[in-house]
């Protein structure tokens, strides 16, 4: 279900920047659960937030792999988005061209570039003295209405999306970006049962999220990181106790 899915007639293909990109037909079933009750024009603004902010996201998987030599596509689907290796053949297993270190720069590219467009917008807003529809001080607010409704709501929903599901993203689950560097962490510190921690992280934090989920009325994001906390599970049962951190693994961005 996290791996990359099968082509079908109905995906959407372009490249951007050097990069092929194809978005599945699930990618916009799961932007239109996503907005939940939006409609018409609203939904249509939310569905191109979700694409434009994950597709950033994804952007910056891809440029780092392009720093350290290794060509990419990315595609778009039910669950986010992929960066995907092309010299590994796939998103899981395969070999492993990349230190650890040069894995977490892969992992955290993608959080940090989604943030730092963010940022670049609040900028661009701020330069325009216009009011930022974002939990900011009142300093860094301006005096003008942006011009639109619809303006105002893209605006919103980009911060919200692009900063909120970015730090998301950095929660140590596995295999959220968060998880890939956790494990990674695990490995540079010299843990010969990287893998076992990890997961081990993996379901305490994805259970805690779960819970305040459910507990909070996001029951969404509830069944997200239960699913992901018990799919953590299920891997550190099959790990048994001898089995060290060193070997292959599968690998999402």
């Amino acid at each position: 279900m996290l791996g990359e899915p099968a082509r079908t007639p109905y995906d959407l293909r372009f490249s951007i920047m050097g990069f092929d990109v194809r978005i599945s037909p699930w990618f916009w079933l799961a932007g239109v659960l996503l907005g939940g009750r939006l409609g018409g024009q609203e939904l249509i603004l939310w569905t191109a937030v979700i694409l434009l902010s994950i597709l950033i996201h994804e952007l910056g998987h891809a440029l780092a792999f392009r720093h350290y030599g290794i060509s990419s596509h990315i595609v778009l689907y039910h669950f986010g988005g992929l960066a995907v290796p092309d010299s590994y053949g796939s998103s899981y297993g395969g070999s492993r061209p990349l230190t650890a270190q040069q894995h977490m720069v892969v992992s955290a590219s993608g959080p940090a570039l989604q943030i730092l467009a963010a940022i670049a917008m609040i900028i661009v807003l701020r330069v325009g003295n216009y009011a930022i529809p974002f939990a900011l001080p009142s300093q860094f607010q301006g005096q003008n209405i942006l011009p639109s409704a619809s303006a105002y709501f893209f605006v919103a929903q980009f911060l919200y999306v692009s900063i909120f599901w970015a730090l998301l993203n950095l929660l140590p689950v596995y295999p959220l970006d968060g998880g890939q560097i956790a494990r990674d962490a695990f490995l540079m510190f010299g843990s010969d049962q990287a893998m076992q921690y990890s997961l081990m992280l993996s379901v305490a934090v994805g259970g805690a999220v779960a819970f305040w989920g459910f507990t909070g009325g996001r029951q969404y994001l509830g069944f997200m990181f239960a699913m992901l906390a018990y799919s953590n599970f299920n891997t550190l049962s099959q790990y048994g106790g001898g089995i060290g951190g060193g070997g292959g693994f599968g690998r999402r961005w």
